[in-house]
């Protein structure tokens, strides 16, 4: 199952194989990955009951190869939800205020 959006940047997958025990050297991570990713989606409530709305995503960062499409594939096969990936390249355009709409219509497909 695999679907495009309009903008052309958005590719929906079926949810990811990939678990945490493929990807190497985050042991001591996964504690940080349960607490700032997992537990706002499985555990709103949490966050609820200290009167703050759970964070809703995360910015992963590096540079090319590092494994953060990895990571990030790990964390929806865990999670057992859809992995979501957005080409930055087709988001950005040269005529003003285009990017912007473009990420906006993303955000709504997405949702």
């Amino acid at each position: 199952l695999a679907a495009s959006s309009a903008a052309g940047a958005l590719t929906v997958a079926e949810t990811p194989s990939v678990r945490y025990a493929d990807v190497g050297g985050i042991d001591n991570l996964l504690q940080d990955i349960r607490e700032l990713i997992e537990y706002p989606i499985t555990h709103p409530e949490i966050y609820w009951h200290l009167g703050i709305d759970p964070p809703r995503g995360i910015l992963l960062h590096g540079p090319p190869g590092c494994g953060k499409t990895l990571l990030a594939n790990a964390i929806a096969g865990e999670l057992g939800v859809p992995f979501i990936k957005v080409a930055a390249t087709e988001l950005v355009a040269g005529v003003a205020g285009e990017s912007e709409a473009k990420i906006r219509q993303l955000f709504e497909e997405a949702q």
